[in-house]
């Protein structure tokens, strides 16, 4: 709302959120490693970080959705939680739950799916009484409860079943698939080792494996923690009926910095040279990074779209080509199934330029001159046996429509 307030209403006062979240992630993570580890480690963790696919891309970090905003929140409640298990500073916890709560009211029960991880970690360390049993912690409760009841009620008023929404249909995802696809177990796995993290991957299983072996040194206290925390994420996403490809993009942070383990671990015993270290240190970045990062530039710029996505996305960019060809689509209604929040925008948009759109379920009746644009295949089956049409328009899966 501020950005639509600043600089108008547009696609990218919309994604600056996304923008600005996903930025934050990166600069918050090198700052945290570079101090906590060193700015070897910092640089390439937030390369990798940098170059996956899944953290720059649709859904994540370049389009209007919360994922990113949830992803920095998260971050930042990871890493005061990791300090507090190394430091023992319990004010730490206060800002702990200020982020948590923040990533809560961001995307709801999604916030929650680090804590098996933060209760493992405290168990297996025999910190869990040091952690509750404070005032810190009350505090930091009490915020956390007060703050997204009190939302949550708002929002209940404003917009009546909104609870009932929030119980039947976030909380329950765990248990309940949409029923339009099927998921295997190891999704969210082949995911992140065919497209999100790529040939970061083979590195991400030998850090692991590496701090495993070298649980005692002083990374460890870092990186045996967040182990914990992608165990725990991992494996609730991949246990959840409920799928969607972007869902893995909170563990992304966290597993860039194992993966840079491996290549940390080489450039520090095989450059150990005193005289023009850093020198070749750099190099040596440069020369393993050039290549991907050239890759997320060519696709962050190109802006290629899959075939099923541009499938399911027809009317959006019918839309959105017309407005940029000047043409009048005022009186249009828009015939759809499923999720509208791209419709929406689009309606709100033309409402600036006086041109009136109509939003129209699955169930609506059509009247004689009524326009209808369409794109789902079973929709537009309706429409040809139900009514007697003709075809005014048309780009690649979507339609328009007259009704006769």
């Amino acid at each position: 709302v501020i950005f639509v307030k600043l600089f108008g209403y547009s696609e990218m006062s919309l994604r600056l959120p996304s923008v600005l979240a996903a930025t934050l992630t990166v600069v918050v993570v090198f700052k945290y490693l570079s101090k906590r580890l060193d700015y070897v480690w910092a640089w390439v963790s937030v390369l990798i970080l940098l170059t996956a696919q899944g953290f720059i891309g649709f859904h994540t970090a370049r389009t209007a959705d919360s994922d990113s905003l949830l992803t920095f929140f998260l971050i930042v409640a990871n890493l005061f939680f990791i300090e507090f298990f190394i430091d023992k500073n319990k004010k730490l916890i206060v800002y702990f739950f200020i982020f948590i709560t923040l990533a809560f009211l961001t995307k709801s029960f999604a916030a929650l799916l680090f804590v098996p991880g933060y209760m493992a970690i405290l168990i297996f360390y025999k910190r869990l009484k040091s952690f509750v049993l404070n005032k810190w912690f009350l505090i930091g409760v009490l915020f956390f409860m007060a703050s997204t009841i009190s939302v949550i009620l708002i929002r209940e008023l404003e917009t009546p079943g909104y609870i009932n929404q929030l119980l039947n249909y976030d909380a329950s995802r765990l248990f309940n698939s949409d029923n339009t696809s099927k998921f295997t177990l190891t999704y969210y796995w082949d995911l992140l080792y065919n497209s999100h993290f790529s040939y970061w991957m083979v590195l991400f299983i030998v850090g692991t494996i590496m701090v495993v072996l070298k649980r005692k040194s002083e990374s460890a206290k870092v990186l045996i923690p967040i182990i914990f925390l992608v165990i725990s994420y991992l494996s609730i996403i991949s246990l959840s009926e409920f799928k969607r490809f972007w869902y893995d993009m909170p563990i992304l942070p966290i597993i860039s910095i194992l993966a840079a383990f491996p290549i940390v671990y080489l450039i520090k015993n095989y450059n150990s040279e005193t005289v023009n270290k850093n020198y070749k240190t750099t190099i040596i970045i440069i020369l393993i990074f050039i290549y991907p990062l050239m890759n997320t530039f060519d696709k962050s710029q190109s802006n290629r779209i899959n075939a099923k996505e541009k499938k399911i996305e027809a009317s959006e960019i019918f839309i959105f080509n017309k407005i940029n060809e000047n043409k009048n689509l005022d009186g249009i209604k828009v015939y759809y199934h499923g999720w509208n929040g791209s419709l929406l925008f689009y309606k709100y948009k033309l409402k600036e330029s006086n041109q009136l759109i109509e939003l129209c379920r699955e169930n609506t009746k059509f009247n004689k001159n009524d326009k209808v644009l369409v794109s789902k295949e079973r929709l537009e089956n309706n429409l040809l046996n139900t009514y007697d049409i003709t075809l005014l328009d048309e780009l690649e899966n979507a339609k328009l429509y007259l009704i006769n």
